[in-house]
């Protein structure tokens, strides 16, 4: 066998103080070849560090596997490989340092075992070999030819063609260039690594790191206390005892406020904890790779965000332009419909009481033409995760907007057919009240028992609605008083009596003379209904108690007997209110002062 090929051999036994702590080059050696004072070193090195940064590390588990070296996607199977097929690509590894990739079997050994080898050559070396030059030479080993990367006079490790990466352009000699760099810097954070003074200048330099961040933390959280209040300050002054539809907004502003400022909060305590963790990981030669890794991690998020923002920034720009075009022509809409809305504007082809609905729907038909223009210009509009979201709103709206849109079409019926309006005074089956809310969805009544109805549009829709208000600006709303009187008493007097019992009403109008219907002829009495016009029909029920209280003092006035309800036989007297009552009963003086006490 060449001297080449045992270079690639390992050499046991070892010589006497020259073997070295495994953990200090990942190497694959038996625990028997390892001597007990390094063991101890080592773990007592390691246990410091845990100290100064394994609290955070737990807490950012996952932000330090995806610090994790980097290992190329078409390697990755070859690495998993590398504990379960020996034939299979291998990283070669020194000091937590990724030195180069092995793929080719060279003289019978396999790549598992040529990463062994060198492993455990490197292990061999003393103190004095590690500080040796690092240099290349060329290396025929049977058929097969390489470069050797020789720390001093010792072959460490050899690279051949087939070990190159056949998707990258890289000669063998830029191959072996690059890996005896590293594999220098390697070198050298094993020195370092088990000197006194670095351990000292990572842990004092973790320590004021440690300070640091905890200082940052209080001010993060004196920061918090203070951008809330000048929030909430701001915020709430203009919304000070300001309620929408029954609903708080200070207390929703004020629950937003704090939800957004502790979001910020995180985010400020993600950052500062993540620059803390890569100082302290960047100040151990052992773990400066995963410190280095992570800050390349940030530096590679802010370079992606600024060429997405650059590359974005044409897109952006159209879809502003956009919108502010289109705000502008929704604010001149604004005007217009407002204008007709508030009779201030008479155009012939539209009623105000319409107006506000044929706003809001040309409002939104032109914020879909503006969204649909805008949208290929939107960044990231092409990507499958947008069109995905996009699919499923659609579905979305396509399942669960029946029911929605029935209502809506049902409201914009009940709009355009003028049927009703906010503040008219309407009867709905058994339902009386004025109109408060008339949207999209549904209508909102309030009864003359302050009691508020919500009925749904689709239902307004196939209801008979019976509007007092309608006709009140020409002739004014009515009120409808029904009794029945006998034959005895003469119709017109009848009628006189209830056209005066209308004028002893507060509140019926006087300009406009109510009037008299006989509606039936019965077997006993006649039913008469008297028609009262009236200036606020909000106040229909109470009207209509004061009218039918002055109806029954003038029959009374005239001992003209009310026949409503309807008798089964005429009683010998006629049923009429004395013209002197009797005095109220007076409470028992005994039993009055015995409730006094």
């Amino acid at each position: 066998m060449s001297a080449a090929h045992d270079a690639d051999m390992p050499r046991t036994p070892y010589p006497a103080g020259k073997r070295r702590d495994a953990a200090r080059s990942n190497a694959f050696l038996p625990i028997e070849h390892v001597m007990r004072d390094k063991r101890i070193l080592n773990r007592s090195c390691r246990l410091m560090a845990a100290l100064s940064w394994l609290t955070w590390l737990i807490l950012c588990f996952p932000s330090a596997i995806a610090a994790a070296p980097y290992v190329p996607d078409a390697y990755a199977h070859g690495k998993a490989a590398y504990y379960d097929a020996a034939s299979s690509p291998v990283w070669l590894r020194v000091a937590n340092r990724d030195i180069v990739i092995l793929r080719s079997t060279l003289a019978d050994t396999t790549p598992l075992q040529r990463a062994q080898y060198a492993n455990a050559r490197i292990d061999r070396l003393t103190d004095a070999e590690l500080g040796a030059p690092i240099s290349l030479k060329e290396i025929i080993i049977g058929d097969q030819s390489g470069i050797g990367v020789v720390l001093g006079s010792a072959t460490l490790f050899v690279l051949t063609r087939a070990d190159l990466d056949p998707l990258a352009e890289e000669s063998l000699e830029d191959a072996a260039s690059a890996a005896a760099g590293r594999l220098s810097s390697a070198l050298k954070a094993m020195r370092e690594q088990y000197e006194p003074k670095t351990w000292i200048n990572g842990i004092l330099l973790s320590i004021a790191a440690t300070a640091a961040f905890l200082l940052a933390i209080w001010l993060i959280m004196r920061l918090k206390n203070h951008i809330r209040q000048a929030l909430e300050r701001r915020t709430l002054r203009s919304l000070d005892k300001y309620v929408v539809r029954g609903i708080d907004v200070m207390a929703m502003t004020r629950i937003f406020i704090e939800r957004i400022t502790m979001l910020v909060l995180w985010v400020l305590l993600f950052v500062v904890g993540y620059v803390w963790l890569a100082f302290v990981l960047r100040s151990f030669p052992y773990t400066a790779p995963w410190g280095d890794e992570l800050a390349a991690n940030v530096i590679h998020v802010i370079q992606n965000l600024a060429q997405g923002a650059i590359d974005s920034a044409p897109g952006i720009l159209t879809v502003i332009v956009i919108f502010t075009i289109t705000r502008m022509v929704v604010q001149l809409l604004n005007t217009f419909f407002r204008a007709v809305q508030d009779a201030t504007l008479s155009v012939p082809f539209m009623h105000p009481d319409t107006a506000g609905a044929t706003r809001l729907l040309v409002i939104i038909l032109i914020w879909l033409f503006a969204l649909a223009l805008a949208y290929p210009h939107i960044p990231g509009s092409d990507s499958l995760a947008f069109q995905g979201i996009s699919v499923i709103a659609g579905l979305m709206l396509t399942l669960g907007g029946t029911g929605v849109i029935n209502q809506m079409m049902s409201g914009l019926v009940l709009v355009y057919s003028r049927a009703l309006a906010e503040g008219d005074m309407v009867a709905i089956d058994d339902t009386t009240g004025v109109v408060t809310y008339i949207g999209l969805l549904s209508t909102k009544i309030e009864t003359h028992a302050h009691e508020e109805l919500t009925i749904p549009n689709a239902l307004m829709v196939s209801k008979k609605v019976k509007n007092y208000s309608r006709l009140q600006a020409s002739r004014g709303a009515t009120i409808v008083a029904k009794v029945s009187i006998g034959y005895d008493t003469a119709w017109r007097q009848v009628e006189a009596m209830l056209i005066e019992a209308s004028r002893r009403t507060v509140g019926v109008r006087q300009d406009i003379e109510p009037h008299v219907l006989q509606l039936e002829l019965a077997n006993f009495d006649i039913m008469y209904e008297l028609v009262s016009y009236i200036e606020q029909p909000e106040q229909r029920y109470e009207l209509l108690h004061a009218l039918y209280g002055n109806i029954v003092d003038v029959f009374n006035e005239h001992e003209v007997q009310i026949m409503s309800p309807r008798f089964d036989a005429q009683p010998d007297y006629k049923v009429i209110v004395p013209r002197v009552r009797p005095p109220a009963m007076k409470p028992d003086s005994d039993q009055s002062t015995a409730a006094t006490r």
